[in-house]
């Protein structure tokens, strides 16, 4: 099983659109995937949405402590078309994962370029149940 880069279910229409060329980035609440460097540049990574493998992506740049205050347009212009703002960012934390957020919470950004949809990588179940 690959790690993953996982999404609340309704990103999965939004995921198979995305193209190759861009690089995308992801916010994991806290620094534990920080600090334990989980993901590491060009390493092959499962992109999920409610833990059904959508397609693969590829790890890109070292990964980024910072806080939602301190997003930046650098950072947000690489995130979901609705997710470009910092009161976006807390609005999807508090809808996806019940959790209030404050300009104060520390994040950690995982940047990842998508790989060409193949079939074999849709669709599939991560089998420990596990929301990474």
């Amino acid at each position: 099983m690959a790690k993953a880069i996982n999404w609340p279910a309704p990103y999965r229409e939004t995921i198979l659109a995305e193209d190759t060329e861009q690089l995308r980035c992801a916010f994991r609440l806290g620094t534990i995937y920080f600090d334990g460097q989980y993901w590491t540049p060009d390493e092959e990574v499962d992109i999920r949405c409610n833990h059904l493998r959508v397609r693969r992506g590829v790890v890109r740049n070292e990964l980024v402590k910072t806080t939602v205050g301190a997003l930046s347009a650098d950072i947000l212009q690489h995130q979901k078309p609705d997710l470009q703002s910092v009161e976006a960012i807390k609005a999807f934390f508090k809808t996806h994962y019940d959790t209030d957020v404050t300009d104060d919470t520390e994040l950690t950004v995982v940047f990842y370029q998508n790989l060409p949809l193949t079939p074999e990588h849709q669709d599939a179940p991560d089998p420990s149940g596990r929301f990474v």
